[in-house]
């Protein structure tokens, strides 16, 4: 999984090959079963951001090197290991298979956990901007009422 993080994260630049995480569906069409592989690696690599993100050891604007990759898998494999139960010198090593690590988090619904804390949060930060426009167009209104009066 270690260079899955990394093909994800920094691609191959030797190869001349971009972060997998900017590759939009229709460029992995020509292969059996790609475009399920693209939106199965997409929900392991959201875990892996959401717990990191909450382990403070992601950031949107960090530059990933294989020493940050791999601090990041340790850091968030811990998490992961208690709820599919891997063993530790697997985990730990990176040596498991990304579609396994898939397969197991859709078992234990993990996925759909974080999918459903994302909607949460973003359910939230909208309620909140909503009332803090409906708070911004009270004090406009507020204050036009207040200026209008003046101008009687």
């Amino acid at each position: 999984i270690v260079d899955v993080l990394k093909l994800w994260l920094v691609g191959d630049p030797e190869m001349k090959i971009p972060p997998m995480q900017y590759l939009h569906s229709s460029y992995v069409t020509f292969l059996k079963s790609g475009t399920g592989y693209l939106s199965k690696l997409r929900c392991v690599m959201k875990v892996v951001k959401h717990i990191g993100t909450k382990l403070d050891c992601w950031h949107e604007d960090q530059v990933w090197s294989m020493e940050k990759i791999s601090n990041l898998w340790r850091a968030v494999s811990d998490d992961i290991e208690d709820r599919v139960k891997f063993t530790h010198a697997t985990r730990m090593s990176g040596c498991i298979s990304w579609q396994s690590v898939y397969n197991r988090m859709h078992e234990k619904g993990i996925i759909k956990e974080v999918n459903d804390e994302e909607k949460a949060d973003q359910d939230l930060s909208e309620e909140v901007n909503a009332d803090q426009e409906k708070g911004a167009d009270q004090g406009v209104n507020a204050r036009s009422g207040a200026d209008a009066s003046t101008w009687v």
